[in-house]
């Protein structure tokens, strides 16, 4: 063991790690056969292995760290193992050589034990870092490059602690000039904090008050909300109101101007004398007539005696006329308006009634002169019934008076009869009678029940 010279055991080392010589002496590469096998065996040839096979020497042909997804965790242990092995007999072989064959036995067993002991710091390598030992060269430069690195930053790391230290150094104979100020600093802090308490127990009532005030605020806008609401639904009645209204108003206005165009029909329609209209009575040169139909005027006028009859038909029947808007019933006696051959009936206690014929002839036989009785009493009893009206409407109204007065057969001292020779005295009589008629009729035109 003396002899051996550990300088040429470190080369030694360092060129079966570093070149192809040593490993390729015997067989040509044989050494590195089972791996190269276990490889192939495995999943196929490594590319990684065949790039760096060529133009690199190194023991252990495995991935480095700068690439780490060639092989898998199990294949890389094994080929370690099997190139650890391998290295160290070539080792152990080349260093043979070197010695004469008394000392090579032992000193074949020094370096094998020197070998085992660097397997074993290696393996503990392996279970302290994540770099696997031994490494190629690729890897070892590149892990010199990462040390260099954590060295560069190791070092600027040391030299700003050097300066904050130096800094310190500066800073710390100030701190003791001012320890004085210090503690009243401190005293004037604990003021502050007491008074920063104060403040925050000063907040925390404000925050309260703040949060009284902000539900008052929405208790104030929901109420506003509120009267807002009921505000615009008092104008929307207000307009629906004034809406109303103003229909109201329109139809209220057409229904007085209707009124009021009504109202001045109906006082035009109460002055329109419609008994004028249809029993119209006027006097002509002496002679009365109603509807142009003459009353009298026989000799003077030469009025038939169709249109004498007619005439006193048209008299029967205004004084009926008159009679019902009165609602008067005559007593005694019945009129029947027949035209120019109308009667009267007189009735009896008994019940029976004669009947008059209010039309006359010229003609003289015998019969003539009873059917001219019964005329003369016909036009009397017109009369009568005339009478019985006007005395109705006196009593209604008794500032009226009869025009000509009625005493049974005389109206205005003039008898109603017709006497031989004496015609303008019947003619007279008649107009008398014709003039109380429209008298009556005048009263009627403007008297309502």
């Amino acid at each position: 063991m003396d002899s051996i010279d550990p300088l040429e055991v470190s080369r030694i080392l360092s060129e079966s790690f570093r070149t192809d010589n040593v490993q390729r002496q015997s067989d040509g590469g044989s050494t590195k056969q089972p791996a190269r096998d276990s490889l192939d065996s495995s999943e196929g040839k490594d590319p990684f292995l065949d790039a760096h096979s060529q133009n690199e020497s190194f023991i252990l042909l495995s991935s480095s760290q700068i690439h780490p997804s060639v092989l898998n965790s199990e294949m890389m242990r094994l080929t370690l193992s099997n190139q650890k092995e391998q290295s160290q007999q070539s080792i152990v072989d080349s260093v043979a050589q070197l010695q004469n064959p008394a000392e090579a036995g032992e000193q074949r067993d020094d370096i094998a034990d020197t070998l085992e002991v660097i397997g074993k710091v290696a393996d503990k390598l392996d279970d302290r870092t994540i770099i696997e030992h031994p490494m190629c060269e690729s890897c070892a430069e590149a892990m010199l490059l990462v040390l260099d690195r954590d060295i560069s930053d190791c070092v600027r790391e040391r030299q700003i602690l050097e300066d904050i230290g130096k800094a310190a150094e500066l800073i710390e104979p100030l701190s003791s000039q001012h320890g004085s100020s210090i503690q009243a600093m401190q005293q004037e802090l604990d003021k502050q904090e007491e008074l920063e308490q104060a403040l925050c127990e000063t907040l925390s009532i404000l925050d309260k008050q703040l949060d009284a005030l902000c539900g008052q605020i929405d208790e104030l806008a929901s109420s506003e909300q509120r009267e807002q609401a009921s505000r615009s639904q008092k104008a929307q009645e207000q307009n629906q109101s004034s809406l109303v209204l103003e229909r109201l108003e329109a139809e209220q206005w057409a229904l007085d101007e209707k009124y009021a165009r009504l109202a001045a029909q109906l006082t035009q329609l109460q002055r329109t004398n419609v008994f004028n209209d249809v029993f119209n009575i006027t006097v002509s040169d002496g002679v009365a007539s109603i509807n142009g139909f003459r009353l009298g005027g026989r000799s003077t006028h030469n009025v038939e005696w169709a249109e004498i009859n007619t005439a006193w038909g048209q008299s029967l029947l205004l004084l009926q006329t008159i009679a019902r808007k009165l609602e008067y019933e005559f007593v005694g006696y019945r009129l029947i308006p027949m035209g120019a051959f109308s009667r009267i009936e007189r009735l009896s206690e008994e019940g029976v009634g004669v009947t008059l014929e209010l039309f006359g002839s010229g003609d003289l036989y015998l019969g003539r002169l009873f059917q001219s009785r019964r005329f003369d009493a016909a036009m009397v009893a017109f009369l009568a019934c005339l009478d019985q009206v006007a005395q109705l409407i006196m009593s209604i109204n008794p500032q009226l008076r009869l025009p000509y007065r009625i005493d049974q057969d005389r109206v205005g001292a003039v008898s109603i009869k017709p006497q031989f020779g004496q015609d303008e005295l019947w003619t007279r009589a008649c107009r008398n009678t014709l003039m109380d008629a429209r008298w009556a009729l005048a009263f009627v035109s403007s008297y309502n029940l």
